[in-house]
């Protein structure tokens, strides 16, 4: 007990914490047994603390009375709630006293939970202390969050001998109690999960078993919290899991010793590492189980009887289904209270949820990545209230934290907008990470949780779209390099990948991505347009700008150059533009709506402006007067990439569903629809002579289709992430594609000769083009620069 000497338990004084909970739950509903709980939380919480502090002004006898309340048994806490209720609700309804009994009978089972810690000493006497009790967002943790179905002490399994012991958590779709065996006090405790929706108990616990039975069937993963038994039949449907008894990843996070940043990070990192290797071993099944509700309050902690303690994933097959739930609900009247009451419990499922996730896109093992990110970012600087980092100075706070370089970018790529740059999967990020760790000489940051095996590669054979990357330390080399047996250290090694394709220029003085790129007539000079809204005139022999124009500044990003480098089609954050870059001015901004813009183009003469996006309509603009001249209505098609053909009569779109469509652009109809890809086609090209199509799919395949034949496509193989760019050479005779894993391949179609690597860019490959005489290549990307290729004769 943690009653200061001298001092009587207050449990029974004239405001205790209990009455102080059903008073100001009784001000809060008003005559109206249960309210919005979870909306009414934070001022429940105000009122109670208001009320507790009023009446016990001695912070260490609040945390007394708290300590003490957590370790009462449980006939003792029904007397005193049943105390409380005579004095402050004798005439109430029987429906309001109800109400206020089960509420405040599952308080210290709140507090226990808040409190529970990893290692037997870091229980709820121990941890009391370390909390103030003068702040009302405090008590937040010790409130149940919804009016709990069950009582303590029930079977609500006909002939099933579980009893229930403690409520461990409410919320999603029902509720988790511990239960024992009462007949056998060696029998292990069990968690069940009980569905409470009747909407959905007929589906829901039956899709979360199918899911954790997938994963399971290859092999019963330590890191994955293991489903026992189902009840499917009973009148709530329940899933029986073993009991993790440590608390969650939350609780344990909040222990931590914060004025020792080095500690921090270690620990912080040896999570991540382990939660990596855990979801990567789903992440690499065929085909891939994503979790997609990815935060703390789902990172159990189980104690270890050697006194290590280790971590389990929970709530892998109803993840998809309780974020859908909860980020519909975020767009609620309330939505600042619920933000509150959650994140506070780091449970606050849009926190941790990708772009893609929150408006709708299929699940991919990169939404875990960006949830791992932003849990990584937490346990870090110990806010869990804050999601995606934003601003520009949380590097620097991270790095006087004492957080390496190196940790810090791979962090921020676990966030990146667009999937194709974050690490591939779980595994992927596990493996840059331990690379990092190794190179700092940190292999073994903390030694209190044990690592598991790293998940093996699907074969070839087996993965579909989305094979993993090589395990490399960044950059991640193709296959093509790994065949080669290069050593990634030796830099020298690297270089000699391909004799005579190193870059022989490099262009620097962009300040952000390079997103386009083009050569002279001559092929005498290189223009660039980037993210830092200019672009470059650059002086190939010498390597220097010759001009730079600067940009809109409302630029949002997209654009498009025409072939001959004079004009360029840019998004505004409110519409379309139109850059004269002889000139460096802007031309013209276009009127009406536009949509959503995921992809721009111009046709070859510059006579026309195309630009389309997730909501399947291609505007086709009139670049002379800015206005839109017809639409094209793409259904079911999420636009990603546009290309045209070199006569202007052909428009092709690539979509997020791998599929390809062709139209003519005359009569504005569909021509030919290609299927081959199956992952989000990202980039498209068409040959010279207009016959034919290349494309490339954020798996990173590369497809050639003859558009005049039925012949399927042919299929190249190199990259090991997505195709960001790709380009036909001059008399069609090679194709190159530039990849987010910062390399250029090039295969000369004439054969069935392995690809050529060009390497250098430290980053994703934005953009591709050659000199007008195929002699020279020359490519943009994330490391802001633009660097110039000697081609094979």
């Amino acid at each position: 007990m943690l009653t200061p000497p001298d001092e009587p338990p207050t449990g029974l004084g004239t405001m205790d914490f209990l009455q102080a909970i059903g008073q100001s739950l009784l001000d809060t509903w008003a005559g109206k047994p249960g309210g919005r709980l979870v909306e009414d939380l934070p001022r429940v919480a105000q009122g109670t603390m208001e009320l507790w502090r009023g009446a016990l002004a001695d912070p260490d006898r609040r945390r007394a009375e708290v300590a003490d309340l957590a370790a009462s048994p449980r006939d003792e806490v029904r007397q005193r709630v049943a105390s409380v209720i005579d004095r402050i609700a004798p005439d109430e309804s029987p429906e309001m006293k109800g109400n206020l009994r089960a509420y405040l009978e599952h308080v210290p089972d709140a507090i226990r939970r808040s409190m529970r810690g990893p290692t037997p000493h870091s229980g709820t006497m121990a941890q009391a202390g370390v909390l103030s009790l003068d702040k009302a967002e405090e008590l937040l943790p010790f409130l149940p969050t919804a009016l709990p179905r069950f009582r303590a002490g029930e079977r609500p399994l006909p002939g099933v001998d579980w009893e229930l012991v403690e409520l461990l958590g409410t919320g999603g779709f029902g509720e988790v109690w511990k239960a024992k065996n009462p007949h056998f006090d060696g029998v292990p405790p069990v968690a069940l999960k009980f569905c409470l929706d009747r909407d959905m108990k007929d589906t829901i616990l039956r899709h979360e078993a199918a899911i954790l039975n997938e994963v399971m069937r290859h092999g019963r993963h330590p890191g994955v919290v293991t489903l026992q038994h189902t009840y499917l039949g009973a009148e709530y449907p329940c899933l029986e899991y073993e009991y993790i008894d440590g608390g969650d990843l939350f609780a344990m996070a909040r222990r931590w010793d914060r004025t020792k940043p080095e500690s921090v990070l270690k620990r912080a990192t040896e999570v991540v590492s382990r939660l990596a290797r855990i979801l990567g071993t789903a992440h690499r099944l065929s085909p891939p189980i994503v979790h997609r509700d990815l935060k703390p309050s789902n990172i159990l902690v189980r104690r270890r009887d050697d006194g290590r303690h280790e971590l389990k994933v929970a709530d892998f097959g109803i993840g998809a289904l309780v974020a859908n739930k909860a980020l519909a609900r975020e767009t609620g009247k309330d939505g600042a209270n619920q933000f509150l009451v959650t994140a506070i419990r780091g449970a606050h499922t849009p926190l941790y949820s990708s772009p893609q996730q929150k408006r709708g896109d299929d699940a991919d093992p990169r939404d875990d990545v960006y949830s791992l990110g932003i849990m990584w970012h937490q346990l870090l600087t110990g806010d869990m209230t804050r999601g995606q980092p934003g601003g520009s100075r949380w590097t620097v706070k991270l790095a006087l934290r004492g957080v390496p370089t190196a940790m810090i970018e791979l962090l921020a790529s676990c966030f990146e907008d667009d999937p194709a740059d974050r690490p591939f999967d779980a595994a992927d990020l596990g493996e840059k990470l331990d690379a990092i760790r190794s190179s700092i000489g940190s292999a073994s940051i903390s030694a209190s949780i044990p690592a598991p095996p790293i998940p093996k590669r699907r074969p070839a054979t087996q993965a579909k779209a989305q094979a993993p990357p090589p395990r490399n330390p960044s950059p991640s080399p193709s296959p093509v390099a790994a065949r080669s047996g290069i050593n990634w250290s030796d830099p020298t090694s690297v270089a000699a990948l391909s004799a005579g394709h190193s870059a022989i220029r490099k262009f620097e003085g962009h300040t952000a991505p390079v997103l386009a790129v083009r050569a002279s007539r001559k092929g005498s000079r290189i223009l660039s347009c980037g993210g830092d809204r200019t672009a470059t005139l650059w002086e190939v022999e010498t390597g220097k700008p010759v001009r730079i124009y600067l940009g809109h500044e409302s630029w949002s990003g997209g654009l498009s150059m025409s072939l001959d480098g004079r004009r360029m089609l840019f998004a505004l954050n409110e519409g379309l533009a139109l850059w004269d870059l002889k000139e460096g001015v802007v031309a013209s901004k276009f009127s009406g709506r536009t949509g959503p813009i995921d992809a721009l183009v111009l046709t070859p003469d510059g006579s026309r402006g195309i630009s389309a996006g997730a909501d399947g309509v291609i505007r086709v603009w009139d670049v002379a007067t800015g206005t839109e001249s017809y639409q094209i209505v793409a259904e079911d098609l999420e636009v990603r990439c546009l290309a045209t053909s070199p006569d202007g009569r052909k428009l092709a779109a690539g979509g997020a569903d791998g599929t390809i469509r062709v139209y003519s652009l005359r009569e504005g109809k569909e021509r030919r629809r290609y299927a081959g890809h199956s992952s989000a086609v990202l980039a498209l090209a068409f040959s010279e002579d207009g016959r034919r199509l290349a494309s490339g799919d954020h798996s990173g395949r590369l497809r050639i289709w003859h558009l005049d034949t039925a012949r399927g496509p042919k299929g190249y193989e190199g990259h090991s992430s997505a195709i960001r760019c790709v380009a036909f050479a001059p008399g069609d005779r090679s194709i190159m594609a530039g990849g987010a894993d910062g390399l250029i391949l090039g295969w000369n179609l004439q054969d069935e000769a392995e690809p050529d690597s060009f390497i250098g860019h430290s980053g994703p490959v934005r953009c591709l083009g050659f000199t007008p005489d195929g002699r020279f290549a020359f490519s943009g990307g994330d490391d802001r620069s633009v660097r110039l290729w000697q081609l094979r004769a």
